[in-house]
């Protein structure tokens, strides 16, 4: 967990970026992320599988009394099966799917190391292209999920000093999805 973060929800809604299909067409990158994959094609069901998995692993890693080695075991059977988590970090990866399933563009995510090992960001987060309507889902699932979203860029950014509440968001935009 990262002490005392500032949890912030501040969107200019003229500021977004909406790439057309062009710009989308053949990318590699996107945000920065060398190794882009286009999750768009995610939808409630996978939201749901993803959910039920994630909340799974973390209850394994809060009952163990050895939480670093279980998140070792459970890194194995990600690598045994690949597609278990889409090769996204614990903790975000049915955030992720959740953004897809509302029409965003999700580019980047990481737990932060919340549950050990090395990464590449301090904190948990999740970076995305969203248009206006769907910036205003997230932001009220945001909210009630009890996580900051800021923008960069014409990106948005959802993070959060809990990888948990990632599943919290998942959780609420299940709820209120229009399947």
């Amino acid at each position: 967990m990262v002490d005392k973060m500032r949890i912030l929800r501040e969107i200019d809604f003229e500021a977004l970026w909406w790439p057309t299909a062009g710009e989308l067409a053949g990318r590699r990158t996107l945000a920065g992320n060398q190794a882009y994959d286009d999750l768009t094609w995610l939808s409630w069901k996978d939201v749901a599988r993803l959910l039920d998995l994630e909340k799974s692993f973390i209850e394994r890693i809060d009952s163990s009394a050895t939480p670093s080695e279980e998140m070792t075991a459970i890194e194995d059977e990600l690598y045994e099966d690949p597609e278990g988590l889409l090769r996204l970090d614990l903790g975000v990866a049915a955030c992720v799917a959740s953004l897809s399933a509302m029409g965003c563009i999700p580019s980047s995510s990481c737990n932060g190391g919340a549950f050990g090992g090395y990464h590449l960001e301090a904190y948990p987060l999740v970076i995305f292209l969203a248009d206006r309507a769907s910036a205003r889902r997230v932001l009220k699932i945001a909210e009630r999920a009890g996580l900051g979203l800021r923008q960069d860029d014409g990106y948005l950014v959802l993070y959060s000093d809990d990888a948990r509440k990632f599943l919290s968001f998942s959780a609420i935009a299940l709820d209120n999805a229009d399947i």
